[in-house]
């Protein structure tokens, strides 16, 4: 075991109950596929991490799961809500002995290694480390053990503009030292999907995303 760990968090992949603000420019099904990718870029890059990796997800289907994440450990989610959900994951991953944990989420297929590398190192100075998203929200928060104070999860106005602002007010009252990261955009609607997009045909970078947009390019910039 490696003293870093890295959480993916994320909802069961079900055709209709994920990327629904996708799905309203283009479909369910084709929703549902990028999802998948979004998915495998992601463990993609964090199999190339020098952490070990775990799932926590909304549900469990064993087959489904060995199909899509392998071998990688798997966690159900649990609580009530997001925040609390979140709260009990980081709690599991230290009570399995890790020194350090990140936490991520599944629509972020474009998060670097730099970034994840960054938020481990910042960890030996701050208490607690994030990735801000340009929706106001956090697309990646790291703690050390023993750093999961039940205040960073609890009443937090989740889906809203003021999550990470409300988050870092609660670090603050707390006297603990944070550190941001690069911001980086969450892939929730159509014109996020496109930048993504358009970003890795400039830099070169062949995902699964990337390959997917290539096989529907027509029908998804025909939505416009």
């Amino acid at each position: 075991m490696k003293d870093n760990a890295v959480i993916l968090f994320l909802r069961i992949p079900e055709k209709g109950k994920v990327k629904t603000r996708l799905a309203v420019d283009i479909g369910e099904d084709l929703a549902y596929d990028l999802y998948l990718c979004f998915v495998k870029d992601t463990l993609a890059t964090l199999q190339s991490l020098d952490a070990d990796v775990l799932i926590s997800c909304t549900g469990r289907d064993s087959a489904f799961f060995r199909d899509l994440f392998g071998d990688t450990p798997c966690m159900v989610q649990r609580g009530n809500d997001l925040g609390s959900r979140m709260r009990n994951a980081f709690r599991d991953a230290f009570l399995m002995g890790y020194a350090r944990v990140a936490l991520i989420g599944s629509d972020i297929p474009g998060i670097t290694l730099d970034a994840l590398y960054t938020a481990f190192h910042e960890l030996s100075g701050h208490d607690v480390v994030f990735g801000p998203s340009l929706d106001g929200g956090y697309y990646l928060i790291a703690l050390k053990a023993g750093g999961a104070d039940e205040s960073l999860f609890t009443d937090i106005p989740w889906g809203t503009t003021r999550v990470l602002d409300e988050t870092v007010k609660r670090v603050q009252q707390r006297g603990m030292r944070v550190f941001f990261l690069t911001e980086c955009e969450d892939i929730d609607d159509l014109d996020g999907l496109k930048r993504l997009y358009e970003n890795q045909v400039r830099d070169g970078v062949l995902s699964n995303t990337r390959l997917c947009v290539d096989r529907y390019k027509e029908r998804i910039y025909g939505t416009i």
